[in-house]
This record gives structure tokens, sequence and C-alpha cells, in this order.
């Protein structure tokens, strides 16, 4: 369905994102270094997006608690995710800092754990259990397809580049130097970003406002569910009939 599609098309740009900063984050802190390694400082910014993750995650469900009764709340929430992974990926595209990886590191955890803990409710909400195992194993070839299209070919592509703009050779050990290195793969995330942000709301318009009445997969529910009422009350009257 359109639905599915949307969601996974956003689970793919914000996974996808999530994976380039944390598969390349060794390489990020050395370009931002001048070159030089620095394990304990990658080590760092490591714990942070690790930090941020688990804090997203408990975000999530905190955030669930509080809010019962809203029934788009995960939606809202999945919006929330992406609108986060972009904002981290503009700032990684224009900071020439590495202490300002500190901060975008963070980010960029809570958005990715946001990710996962919002996926697996947001599909109960959409199609139901009996749906969910089937769409959310669908779901999980996201990630992969985003960690090889862009944490692996847009990213070592560009990195790749420009370390040959800067007269180093692919089998050289010398490290590519400076934001360059990396700022137009984080321009292209930037884009995929917005067009993720455009998803959710596109989303949200279907399934949880009368925007698309015509076809809202809520409304689908909604018969789904008085005709399991409606079966469910003629069993139990064939049953009393029986006996």
């Amino acid at each position: 369905t359109v639905e599915f599609w949307l969601v996974f098309t956003t689970t793919t740009i914000i996974a996808g994102s999530g994976l380039a900063v944390i598969n390349n984050v060794a390489q990020i802190v050395e370009a931002l270094n001048g070159g030089k390694k620095d394990a304990s400082t990658t080590g760092v910014f490591v714990t942070i997006i690790a930090t941020g993750s688990a804090s997203g995650r408990l975000a999530v469900g905190a955030i669930a608690s509080a809010f019962k009764s809203k029934r788009h709340k995960w939606q809202l929430l999945f919006c929330t995710s992406a609108m986060l992974m972009t904002g981290a990926c503009c700032c990684l595209g224009w900071f020439t800092q590495l202490g300002s990886l500190y901060a975008t590191c963070l980010v960029v955890g809570v958005a990715f754990g946001m990710l996962w803990a919002v996926v697996v409710p947001l599909l109960l909400d959409l199609y139901g259990m009996s749906e969910l195992a089937g769409i959310y194993s669908a779901v999980n070839f996201a990630p992969m397809l985003g960690s090889l299209c862009i944490a692996t070919y847009i990213f070592g592509t560009f990195y790749d580049i420009e370390k040959q703009h800067q007269g180093k050779g692919d089998d050289s050990d010398e490290a590519c130097v400076g934001i360059q290195c990396f700022q137009t793969g984080f321009i292209i995330l930037s884009g995929l970003g917005i067009f993720a942000v455009a998803c959710t709301y596109l989303l949200y318009c279907r399934c949880y406002t009368t925007a698309c009445r015509g076809d809202s997969l809520i409304m689908l529910q909604e018969q789904q569910r008085r005709q399991q009422i409606h079966g469910e009350e003629e069993g139990g009257g064939g049953g009393g009939g029986g006996g």
C-alpha cells in the first residue's frame, strides 16, 4: 500500500542517515582533526551516539505513557525523528570544528533510537496485530538498504573523490582532511531528510485526518472492526441457538 511505502522510505532515510554517521564517525573525526587519528575522541563520540539512542527510546516510552489517549502520537513521534535527523545532518554538513560534533552526535543518536521505538507501534496502529509480523519483517530491509546506498555508496564515493582532489590516492594511508570530505554527502542527506519529513506528513494526512477520507486507513480499520464485532455477535447467537 501507499502507507507502507511511506513508512519504508522514511525508515530507509532515517536509518541510513544514522548509520552513515555511526559507520563513518572515525573518518569524520580524523578529517576535522587535521588528518590525525584519535581513538579516544572517536570512542567518546560513539558513546554519545549510543547514549542518545538509549535516551530516544526511553523518551518515546515516556511520551507514549503521557499521551495514552492520543492515537496519532506514533505518527508525530515518527515525524519528530525524521526532523531531528534532518537537522543534525544539516549541521554536520557545515560545522567545521571538532567540538561541534558533540551535540550533533547526540541528536543523531536520539533520532536513531526514536525510530526503532516508534516503528513497531506505528505499524501496529496502521495494520493491526494480524499483519504486524509480515509488515515489520519487510520494513527491516530498510536499514540494510539505507546502509548500502547512503552510508556506503554516497559517503564512500564523495569521500574518495575529495581525497583524490587533495592529491591522495585510493591506496594511500593519508586521510582526507577538512569538512569538504563529507559536506556533499551531508547536504544530500539533508535533502533526503526533507523528503522523509514530507513523507511523514503525507502519512499523517492519509491515516489520521480527513484530508484523504476516501481511502484513509483509519476508515478502513473502523469498517474491519465493525465487521469483526458483527461476525462475533452472529457466531455467539448461532452458538446460543445450538445449545
